[in-house]
């Protein structure tokens, strides 16, 4: 009776440990597999022939070399070659980018690291999640986004200038919500990047910060400098004024006495 008893307490312990180890798998942050996706020509992908049509299917990952890609499902994009690509629609999540250049018609964006990319109607919206992030125009002018700043690029102007909307901190919320719609809940390797992102994107608010301080202060500066050039401006009329009227006086007095 003892052994029957012992024998069931011990079955029912592997039962409750296999059950917690089950919960636990069921918790547990899952890595992505590879991404379902066509591209044209078929095979191209794979095979790392350009140009290279990709259309992703399905949530998963893509590998570019050593980067990583990631984007809702439909989106779009055609590889140039082994280090150009260009972005035709959806957003996309780049990582481990090294040296990558993105076109946008004639503008290019030059990638090093991790970026949050969105092509839509109006343009692209950029993130600098991490690395190093450069807008540059057909003319030569060019703009910097800095970690955990983005920024929306609208194209060119008549003048072939290029149009960059708002450069801000990235709120941190609104980035992991658009990371995990790229991946689906409980991700890995959204769990992984995570800290280090809120990190960067906390310190850009910060710095972001410092700028507007700083901004607002050069213009109160720069305002209170016009205020005493205009007010220098003023005595110098007034002298002068003053000067006129003593020099009238004097004259009409001089004729008068006369």
């Amino acid at each position: 009776m003892i052994l029957r008893h012992a024998g069931l307490t011990l079955f029912l312990l592997l039962i409750s440990t296999l059950a917690g180890a089950t919960e636990s798998a069921q918790h547990k942050a899952l890595p992505a597999g590879s991404a379902a996706h066509v591209d044209l020509p078929a095979g191209c992908f794979a095979r790392a022939l350009y140009p290279c049509a990709v259309r992703v299917l399905g949530r998963g990952e893509l590998r570019w070399g050593r980067a990583i890609l990631q984007a809702t499902p439909e989106a779009e994009l055609r590889l140039e070659s082994a280090r150009e690509l260009r972005l035709l629609s959806g957003v996309w999540w780049l990582r481990d980018l090294e040296g990558a250049s993105l076109s946008f018609g004639e503008i290019r964006l030059e990638l090093a690291g991790d970026a949050l990319i969105g092509r839509g109607p109006s343009g692209l919206e950029v993130v600098n999640l991490a690395g190093r992030m450069k807008i540059e125009g057909p003319e030569g002018e060019s703009s910097a986004v800095p970690p955990g700043f983005q920024s929306w690029i609208a194209g060119l102007d008549k003048s072939a200038r290029l149009v960059q909307r708002e450069l801000r901190a990235a709120p941190a919320k609104d980035v992991m919500d658009r990371l995990l719609r790229i991946t689906g809940a409980g991700r890995a390797e959204v769990a992984s990047r995570a800290p280090a992102y809120r990190a960067t994107l906390k310190a850009a608010v910060e710095a972001s910060a410092k700028l507007y301080e700083t901004t607002v202060n050069a213009r109160r500066l720069a305002s209170e400098a016009e205020d005493a050039v205009r007010a220098e401006k003023h005595r110098r009329i007034e002298l002068e004024n003053r000067r006129l009227r003593e020099m009238f006086r004097a004259r009409y007095r001089g004729e008068d006495g006369t």
